[in-house]
């Protein structure tokens, strides 16, 4: 998308689905691990799937002539290093979590969770749903709080990144954080 402006459009279009799938894939992880915060989180999860889904087709590029290009640096998912980072990752931050909660209480939580989601939020995810004595509507309010968090950065990356369809790109991402927003005092 920063260096074909033609294909500006069809980029957007696929970060907004990749950043829709990712609340699939939490749904998935919360339900297999703690299926009782999953009941109360749900239908929350799959309305933020549908907001992003829909704004993919609404921004979508049907113009014809755009080809598209190799992509050259595909990596493994399946490396050691990656894996590495995950599980110190992941220990590291269900330490912190434990830290902030006993000393700030759920206030820090929810600061944490906004600070969190400028990274990877899925090893802070795990540390919260691993938590058995935590009020649940407060891991649902920080779990939304991280998701959107993150998504709000993919848009500020995007939208810094691609130029030429720098307004499409922050309203698009505007409504999708608008829509955390409400889900989070729903």
């Amino acid at each position: 998308a920063k260096n074909n402006s033609f294909s500006a459009k069809r980029a957007l279009q696929a970060v907004i689905l990749a950043s829709s799938i990712m609340y699939i894939r939490i749904l998935i992880i919360i339900y297999l691990l703690n299926p009782e915060i999953a009941v109360e989180l749900w239908w929350k999860l799959i309305l933020l799937f549908l907001i992003g889904i829909s704004l993919a087709f609404i921004v979508r590029d049907d113009n014809p002539q755009i080809h598209s290009s190799e992509i050259s640096s595909i990596q493994n998912p399946f490396e050691i290093k990656p894996a590495i980072v995950f599980a110190f990752l992941f220990v590291l931050l269900t330490i912190i979590t434990f830290w902030i909660q006993h000393f700030m209480g759920s206030n820090g939580l929810l600061g944490l969770s906004l600070i969190v989601g400028v990274t990877d939020i899925d090893p802070y995810i795990l540390s919260l749903i691993n938590k058995k004595i935590m009020d649940f509507s407060l891991i649902n309010t920080a779990l939304i709080i991280s998701m959107m968090s993150n998504t709000i950065v993919k848009g500020i990356y995007f939208s810094v990144l691609s130029k030429s369809i720098r307004k499409q790109t922050v309203l698009s991402f505007a409504i999708w954080t608008v829509t955390h927003l409400i889900v989070i005092f729903i």
